[in-house]
């Protein structure tokens, strides 16, 4: 079995939309889902349910799961295939709610495989999971696999490319916005491959990722000391300290909405934007101290760097919103 993992937050239409489109359109039937709710309240999951009922889930017996570390669960059945939706009542971070979806299917259905997905995603009509699982059995050294992952505008989002911290953070802030206007700079820090070719990457995107249950728990699965950003490096680190690679196919393709699940709806403007750039930054610097062993020189000046580019940055909006 494959148990997809969907962490939601506000978007409880949409993540069972895409529920329904994975089971229409999916050639591997044998999937459940675990739905985890990051939403502090109780109606973002009372919508899931409904819409659920809607589409023709009847709910079911709860399984017995007592003694983990939730305490909201509802379960829904159709034709077979199973939804579980769990709750913690508060939103402790991307990262978390992954691992807790992950315990909730090893402890109902024991998987063999954990798909952690985003729920904006678009999926062909003619969706071949059955190529990302036989890939998997095929490797025994590969722990996790991504598709070819695009958003709206067509163009690749994964895979990913090793980027140092040098190159990700401390020259582009320090040049910002100067250095979008050099032809040699101007992507300086954009670790995507474009039209890469099927193999091992350093990294494949969050949105959508194939992993065997065995070599994730055997990691300790997502570091939670971050609540958002960073997840997949660091998880390659993982795998990769204990032998396992991580694999990138171009044979199935899916389209990325990108930002439906992640957008703070509390703010707008350059506000909303300096609070996802902070959390990138946070969860970057993280991984770079933590998993790459940078100095703490180079950590001190990239937040150095990115004091610098906020400044600037809230500097060139206030003249903008003068004029």
């Amino acid at each position: 079995m494959i148990s997809v993992i969907i962490v939601d937050y506000k978007t409880a239409e949409r993540c069972v939309k895409y529920i329904n489109d994975f089971c229409r359109t999916s050639d591997y039937k044998d999937v459940s889902f675990v739905v985890v709710d990051n939403t502090p309240n109780e109606e973002n999951g009372n919508v899931i349910s409904e819409n659920l009922l809607e589409s023709g889930f009847a709910r079911s017996e709860n399984y017995n799961l007592n003694d983990m570390k939730f305490k909201h669960i509802r379960t829904f059945n159709r034709n077979g295939i199973t939804v579980v939706y769990v709750s913690d009542k508060e939103n402790r971070g991307f990262a978390f709610a992954n691992n807790l979806g992950a315990e909730v299917a090893k402890n109902i259905f024991a998987p063999e495989y954990l798909l952690f997905s985003n729920s904006d995603i678009q999926l062909p009509e003619e969706f071949e999971l059955s190529i990302l699982k036989k890939e998997l059995e095929d490797r025994k050294d590969v722990a996790m696999i991504g598709p070819k992952v695009v958003g709206l505008n067509g163009k690749d989002q994964s895979p990913g490319k090793y980027m140092s911290i040098y190159k990700r953070h401390i020259v582009p802030n320090l040049l910002w916005p100067i250095y979008k206007a050099i032809p040699k700079l101007k992507q300086i820090n954009y670790d995507v491959v474009n039209n890469a070719q099927a193999g091992e990457v350093y990294r494949i995107i969050g949105a959508f990722m194939l992993a065997r249950e065995k070599p994730f728990f055997e990691v300790g699965g997502f570091d939670e000391h971050t609540f958002l950003y960073a997840e997949e490096p660091i998880l390659t680190e993982r795998f990769r300290e204990k032998g396992y690679k991580i694999w990138y196919t171009n044979e199935v393709k899916i389209i990325h909405e990108q930002g439906v699940s992640t957008t703070d709806r509390t703010k707008t403007g350059i506000e909303n934007l300096l609070v996802k750039r902070k959390r990138v930054f946070d969860s970057e610097m993280y991984y770079y101290e933590k998993y790459r062993n940078c100095s703490r020189l180079d950590i001190l000046l990239a937040k150095w760097m990115f004091q610098f580019y906020i400044l600037k940055l809230r500097t060139l909006s206030f003249i903008i919103k003068v004029k």
